[in-house]
């Protein structure tokens, strides 16, 4: 009599592969956390499309109480007594807008004159996006009028040859695709709302050249300084288990 199979029904197979299923869709899950994790700690939400579109929606509530000027402003950046408003805000940048009556009007309110009390005081927080500024530099050059030489006067080294990528430009790309995960087609398109048209080429050659030339001295530093070490620790633990 032949032996009977370990999985002999149709009914048994189905339940095995679904257990696969289970723990290979829960693999999945983890490490789509891992790589690009959560968005909010409340009210997350399924699918990206729908984090996209229906945020703000999920986020918000009814409850939040609109933020003090001393709660946006870290106490030691704000270096002043917290909770008073009718102190300027020292290290910070402020742009004071008088608003005033012409005398003409004052004098038409008050017929038998008037005295100027204490301005009433408030503050907004203003927001201005990343501009773009062009800066050009003018070398000076020298030749020499018996010595058959030119000379230019020092500027300051280009972080890539012949390239219009400055440090500013260079960080606020890698910002945006590395910490803020900005895909490079949608930095594209944000730059040309603003009328820079910069392709995601452009930046991603950016990208490559500047962690090689630059970043890659970090990281091989970085390699031997662990390699150093008598005892280096890691966890390889599967997230699964």
């Amino acid at each position: 009599m032949a032996q009977k199979d370990e999985i002999s029904t149709p009914k048994e197979q189905i339940s095995v592969i679904e257990q696969k299923f289970d723990i290979l869709a829960d693999q999945i899950k983890a490490a789509s956390l891992r790589q690009f994790g959560r968005s909010s700690e409340k009210d997350v939400l399924d699918g990206q499309m729908a984090l996209t579109f229906n945020e703000a929606e999920a986020a918000a509530t009814e409850e939040t109480a609109e933020p003090d000027m001393d709660q946006v402003i870290p106490a030691h950046i704000r270096r002043g007594p917290k909770g008073k408003r009718d102190e300027d805000l020292k290290g910070i940048p402020a742009r004071i807008e008088a608003h005033t009556l012409t005398e003409e009007k004052l004098n038409e309110l008050f017929d038998g004159g008037y005295d100027r009390l204490e301005d009433e005081v408030y503050r907004k927080l203003d927001y201005h996006p990343a501009e773009f500024e062009v800066t050009e530099h003018h070398v000076a050059v020298y030749c020499g009028r018996k010595e058959h030489m030119i000379v230019r006067a020092d500027h300051p080294a280009e972080l890539l040859e012949r390239s219009i990528a400055i440090p500013s430009l260079a960080a606020g790309i890698m910002n945006a695709k590395y910490v803020n995960s900005v895909p490079l087609y949608r930095l594209e398109k944000e730059f040309e709302r603003r009328e820079m048209h910069l392709s995601r080429q452009v930046m991603a050659g950016w990208m490559m050249t500047l962690s090689e030339r630059y970043l890659s001295l970090i990281y091989d530093r970085l390699c031997s300084d662990i390699l150093s070490h008598h005892v280096i620790h890691a966890d390889e633990t599967p997230p699964y288990l």
